[in-house]
This record gives structure tokens, C-alpha cells and sequence, in this order.
């Protein structure tokens, strides 16, 4: 805690804490100064009182003999008043630390959360009738997820200031709450705009070796919810800790550390400086090193430096390149339904899973014209009389795209190596010119999430543009302006297929988009759009375009 307030210098000393602003006295002579309040020092508060009264009467008197007006007498005495309230406020107040709470209220919420990218289709071998939902969700709310503990979990909520000491405070709180309740996992709700990077690093690694413990609680996964912010030292612990899921709505803050405040103005200690910078950087190296994360998250972070100035990420793709889990309660997270889905969306999809995949991008592009089958098809057309197995595409690259339904015809995609999914009929014969029969069934579900990504709608907010990975580390754009109907398709007055139909819109129609709307019908992504002198809704399934593509270095 600190407080603002006007003086001429007569105190100062090395203080470190959050600034808590408290009191302003405006006068043209003088200069704010900021006196932070004693970290984890006992001041004797008798003293204190004896050196404020001493001080107001020097006010009074002093001033008086310099000046004689009654006003820089009451001007002065504030001024001292301000001065000795600040260090009584700063004698009172004890140190800060990490705030931790038992949520149990917060269970609900994180068990309905599902993986925005690729979520399991099975439950203990069969399809989840959790996740795979009927055609038709309008209004349906989805149910929770199934734990194989009976008991449940603990949901423990660290927010705050992370301060030195804060691992063993969030150890020893883990103790207490197991023995109170007697549930053995628990996850970690983080919401705290950062503090001591060193002790967050440490939680991080605290939390790391407690996950899955046998012997201890054990640990089960981070989460930032949304509307909370995780920033700074705190995104060190969400990173450095397993199984980090960041809800759509909640933000993650990276940077690299900041000097404290005690050496900014000054030259400092460079051996103390040096090691502080070389902690941080072998936090993120181990990031790297043991596979969690990919060298992008050390890049990003260097180029933030400042206290207010972060690389942020949120629930959507590049969370999940990032490796982490971009997690939703519905819409974003639901099962795909293939009613009405052409198979190029499909081959869209699966491009876009090849540069979110977390070994790296294909060393090469992949586009419609690396698609060995043609293409043109709705995927109920190809499935028709063969629902129960796995279809598979090639690319001219190596890689498959395979696709399949589920009971409720919702669709489960995956992308692998060609050799790993060859073609098969019933007589045993290869065929790898059109989509074929693959004995290699997906288990991972397509989503509303990746759908609204290929369609300019990433987490639902219109974007205009898809990005698509070239080769290494570069990425090209395409517009949308140029944007096809892909058939003959029904424009409404609302995103919904039960708003009224205003127009039918002809296959290949030049079409200007103008906004999107994620929805939790059987076509789940909506673009509002002009053509023909009229504005309305179409299904992005219905929506194609020819890419301008323009290239980019992200590194530069």
C-alpha cells in the first residue's frame, strides 16, 4: 500500500508495496511524492503519534512565523496531517499477500466447461450423450461432466498480490481445506494481477509436482474463468502449472519481469539485476525444453516490458498453438452437426487443425488445391448409406482428413499421416482420388469454435479475414471482401433458422460480409451479409471466397 501526497522530500526510505492512493493537496509550490508503506516491518506506534503531534505543531507555529496567514497555516497543517495519517495507515497495515479461498460455489462452473478444440467424443468407450447433442440445441442446456471421483473436487481461488511466501500459504491452505472437507483433488481459479515473479514461478513448480499425487491432494488443473484476468507473475504460475484451461471470457498476461520499484530509479545491484532477468528466462526456456509450451511464448513476452504492457491471450486458437485449453460452456465448445456442411469446410477445418497442431505447422501450405478429392459435396451426401464408418481425403502434402459421425450426427474429425489411414473398399482395394473408407474412426469432435475460425468469426467476433500458416514461421491473410455465396442459400432477418426468410440467394453471388453471430442452433455460425441491394443472415456453412492473400513475418 502507498499513499500520494504533497511534500518537499523529508521522508522517504525503501518501501515496496501496492500503490493505494489516499489523499491529494493541490498547491503550485509543491510536488506529489509517492511514500509506499513499510513492507513487513512491526513500526511502534507510540513514536509515531509523538512524531505527528510534533509535526502539527511545527506546522502551525513555523509556518505562522514565516507567513502569518491563517490559510498557510490550515494549507500547512493538512499537509502534515496527510503525512502522519500515511504512516499511521502504514504502521496498521499488515503485509500483503495472495488471497485464497474455498469455492465450492465455482464447482458448477468448471464442470460445465468444455475443450473448444477437439473435444473427447467417448466416455468409458461409449459416445457422451453429454456432448453429443441433438441437432436442434435452441434453449437446451447442457449438462454437466462426469467425474470418476465421487467426491468430486476442491476449487481454491488465488487472488491478489502473489508476495514471497505465498507457496507455502497456498501449501498450507491446500492441507487445511483437505482436512476440513475431505475431497482429495483440486483445482486452482486464478485471478490476480501478478506480483513476485520469483515466488510465482515457484507456485508453479509447487503445483506441477502435485499433479495426479498419490500420497498428497492431488492437483487437477488451473483455470482463469471468465471476466478474471491473469496477469504477470501470475501467468507464470497458469503455465508453469498442467492441464491450464482458459475460459472464453477470461485473459492471460505475459511479460517479462519487471525491476522492482526500490531499483528503478536507481543503478541497482547488477549481479541481482542480472539473476532476476536470468530466473525469468530459464522459467520460460523450461517451458520450452519440456515440451509445454512452443519458443512463440518467450518471443511474444520479450516484447513486453513494461508494468501495463502484455502479450494477452484468450480462449481461441492461439491459446491452443500455445498449448494451452481454450475451454467454453456451450456454444464455441459444442459438437459440430454436419447437417448442411459442405465437405470443403470440412477440408478447411482439418487445414486449420495442421497449424494448430502442437508439434508446428506443416512445412508447407495446404489449400483446396493440395486436396486430392474433389470437392463439392455435402457431407450427409457422402455418408449416405455408409453413416457408420470413417471417411478420409488426401492432401498432396502426405496428410489425411478424416472425418465421421456420431449417433446424433454430429461430426468427429482428425488429421494424420496418409500412411497411417490407408484408403480401403469392402473388396480391399486402394483408392486415394476421392474420400474413401479409412479404418482409423476420429474421437475428437469438430466444433462450433474451429468452424467460426475458418468462416472469420474466430470466438465469435468478426474478424474479416482467416489466417492460414506458408512456410516456417510465416502466415498469410485473406480477405473476406471477396466473398461467394457456395449455393443457393436463404437470407433472414435474424441469425437463426426460424427468423423470417427475406431473400434466396443465388450459388456464387458476390457478397460483402459485415459481422457475425455464434448461435446454438443446427448451424451455429450465422455472417450477416449485403448482396443484391439487401442485408441479412446466411449460414456461414453457405459462405466461400477466393483468398488475396497477403503475407506477413510475425517475427518482425
Amino acid at each position: 500500500m502507498s499513499v500520494i501526497f504533497l511534500a518537499n522530500g523529508l521522508l522517504s526510505g525503501p518501501f515496496v508495496r501496492d500503490q493505494f492512493p489516499l489523499a491529494l493537496m493541490k498547491s503550485a509550490s509543491r510536488i506529489p511524492i509517492k511514500l509506499p508503506c513499510y513492507n513487513a516491518l512491526a513500526i511502534p506506534l507510540k513514536p509515531i503519534i509523538l512524531v505527528c503531534a510534533f509535526s502539527v505543531i511545527y506546522a502551525v507555529v513555523v509556518s505562522n512565523f514565516i507567513g502569518g496567514f491563517l490559510m498557510r497555516t490550515l494549507l500547512e497543517f493538512g499537509r502534515w496531517a496527510t503525512i502522519c495519517f500515511a504512516i499511521l495507515v502504514c504502521s496498521a497495515t499488515p503485509s500483503s499477500s495472495a488471497n485464497l479461498e474455498l469455492r465450492q460455489d465455482l464447482v458448477s462452473q468448471i464442470t460445465g466447461l468444455r475443450s473448444i478444440y477437439l473435444p473427447s467424443s467417448q466416455y468409458d468407450g461409449e459416445y457422451d450423450p453429454d456432448i453429443d447433442l441433438p441437432q436442434n440445441r435452441k434453449g437446451l442446456e447442457r449438462p454437466h461432466a462426469k467425474f470418476a471421483s465421487s467426491g468430486g473436487f476442491r476449487v481454491i481461488r488465488l487472488s491478489g498480490v502473489i508476495e514471497r511466501g505465498d507457496t507455502e500459504k497456498l501449501q498450507a491452505f491446500i492441507d487445511k481445506t483437505y482436512e476440513e472437507t475431505g475431497i482429495y483433488d483440486f483445482r486452482i481459479a486464478l485471478d490476480s494481477p501478478g506480483g513476485n515473479f520469483l515466488e510465482g514461478i515457484k507456485i508453479g513448480l509447487f503445483l506441477e509436482g502435485q499433479f495426479g499425487g498419490q500420497d498428497d491432494p492431488a492437483f487437477s488443473g488451473t483455470y482463469v474463468l471468465k471476466g478474471h484476468q491473469c496477469l504477470s507473475a501470475c501467468a507464470l504460475i497458469f503455465s508453469l502449472s498442467l492441464l491450464n484451461n482458459i475460459e472464453a471470457g477470461g485473459e492471460v498476461g505475459f511479460h517479462m519481469g519487471i525491476l522492482p520499484k526500490e531499483l528503478e530509479d536507481q543503478q541497482g545491484n547488477v549481479k541481482e539485476v542480472m539473476n532476476l532477468t536470468y530466473d525469468i528466462v530459464n522459467a520460460y526456456m523450461s517451458l520450452i525444453t519440456q515440451g509445454v509450451s512452443p519458443p512463440e511464448l518467450l518471443v511474444e513476452a520479450l516484447k513486453h516490458r513494461e508494468s501495463d504492457s502484455f502479450f494477452v491471450v484468450e480462449a481461441n486458437d492461439l491459446a491452443y498453438k500455445l498449448r494451452f485449453e481454450p475451454v467454453a460452456y456451450g456454444g464455441l465448445s459444442d459438437a459440430l452437426n454436419a447437417d448442411s456442411l459442405p465437405d470443403s469446410k470440412v477440408v478447411d477445418m482439418c487445414t486449420r487443425l495442421l497449424w494448430l497442431g502442437r508439434n508446428g505447422p506443416s512445412p508447407s501450405f495446404l489449400g483446396d488445391g493440395d486436396f486430392v478429392p474433389p470437392l463439392g459435396s455435402s457431407v450427409k451426401e457422402l455418408f449416405k448409406g455408409r453413416e457408420d464408418k470413417a471417411l478420409g481425403g488426401r492432401f498432396l502434402t502426405g496428410e489425411k482428413c478424416i472425418m465421421a459421425l456420431s449417433p446424433n450426427g454430429n461430426l468427429l474429425i482428425e488429421m494424420t499421416d496418409n500412411n497411417a489411414a490407408p484408403c480401403v473398399t469392402a473388396s480391399g482395394s486402394i483408392s486415394e482420388d476421392d474420400w474413401c473408407e479409412v479404418e482409423y474412426p476420429p474421437v475428437n469432435y469438430a466444433t462450433t469454435g474451429l468452424l467460426a475460425d475458418v468462416t472469420g468469426c474466430s470466438m465469435g467476433n468478426f474478424t474479416g479475414t482467416v489466417l492460414q500458416p506458408k512456410e516456417g514461421n510465416l502466415t498469410h491473410t485473406g480477405s473476406w471482401t471477396n466473398a461467394k455465396t457456395y449455393s443457393r442459400v436463404s437470407m433472414r432477418l435474424q441469425p437463426s433458422v426460424a427468423a423470417e426468410k427475406i431473400a434466396t440467394l443465388p450459388d456464387q453471388l458476390d457478397i460483402n460480409l459485415l459481422e457475425c453471430a455464434i448461435t446454438d442452433d443446427d448451424q451455429a455460425v450465422w455472417v450477416k451479409a449485403e448482396a443484391d441491394g439487401q442485408t441479412g443472415w446466411i449460414s456461414a456453412r453457405f459462405v466461400s471466397f477466393e483468398p488475396d492473400w497477403q503475407y506477413e513475418d510475425p517475427r518482425e
